[in-house]
């Protein structure tokens, strides 16, 4: 009995270690680059490193990058790997509708992400405000008429179809863990984005 108790929590150890460090993985990427951009905003120490601010946020950028293709990678292993939610899902009817739903938050997630880029062109994307690179207006246009933040909503909109077509609930868990990184960076982000450009005025 001893030994069945011990085994058992052996086994959820072993589980339950593996998500936690995923979820680790899934909200990095927004401390990363909030405590570099703030960093280099009080030294300029980046900037100065890299020979000016272009290259500080092209630096930025691929960090960003590098953290995110991690962050995907791993969301993938442990969706691809989990179809929990399966038995709820074995209807054809519900089978064809998940998949529909995950197509739809694919396409529109994916267009969210690529025309805020768009829009806000490649260094204000990463951050490049933070480095003295500003923008001459504020961007109301699509797809920030449609929401605030398109980019980070969007991209969760992505892992979120990921989700659904492999009807993971481990998939649910670590979105839920994007989506709060999100959220507390936008509240970081907001404020203190508007400061720099009312100093500019």
């Amino acid at each position: 009995k001893i030994y069945s108790c011990f085994l058992f929590e052996r086994v959820s150890t072993v589980m339950v270690l593996p998500v936690a460090v995923a979820c680790a993985v899934m909200v990095i990427n927004p401390l990363f680059w909030n405590a570099v951009s703030r960093f280099e905003y009080r030294t300029r120490s980046v900037s100065k490193m890299c020979g000016g601010p272009k290259r500080g946020v092209t630096l930025l950028a691929m960090g960003i990058l590098s953290l995110n293709c991690l962050r995907t990678y791993v969301f993938h292993a442990f969706v691809d790997s989990d179809s929990s939610l399966e038995p709820l899902l074995y209807d054809v009817p519900l089978e064809k509708a998940r998949d529909g739903l995950a197509y739809v938050l694919y396409a529109a997630g994916t267009l969210l992400v690529v025309s805020s880029s768009y829009r806000l062109g490649f260094f204000c994307s990463f951050m490049g405000d933070y480095f003295g690179i500003l923008l001459d207006e504020k961007v109301t246009g699509f797809p920030f008429n449609v929401c605030n933040n398109p980019m980070y909503w969007g991209s969760v909109m992505i892992y979120l179809g990921m989700t659904l077509q492999a009807a993971s609930s481990v998939g649910l868990l670590l979105t839920a863990f994007i989506a709060l990184s999100y959220w507390i960076a936008i509240k970081f982000e907001e404020p203190f984005t508007a400061a720099i450009y009312r100093q500019r005025q």
